[in-house]
């Protein structure tokens, strides 16, 4: 299992990852859309 610091990007495929205390937040390179995460709630765009 991969760990990814605080303000560290982690590239999948086309999708660039980043976490930050307040969550999670993931966005597709190519159409920019993507969605953030955290342990109270989630949003997508």
């Amino acid at each position: 299992m991969a760990v990814l610091d605080y303000g560290r990007i982690m590239r999948a495929g086309d999708l660039d990852c980043s976490v930050q205390p307040d969550g999670l937040t993931c966005q597709a390179a190519g159409s920019g859309h993507g969605f953030t995460v955290n342990s109270g709630s989630y949003s997508t765009w």
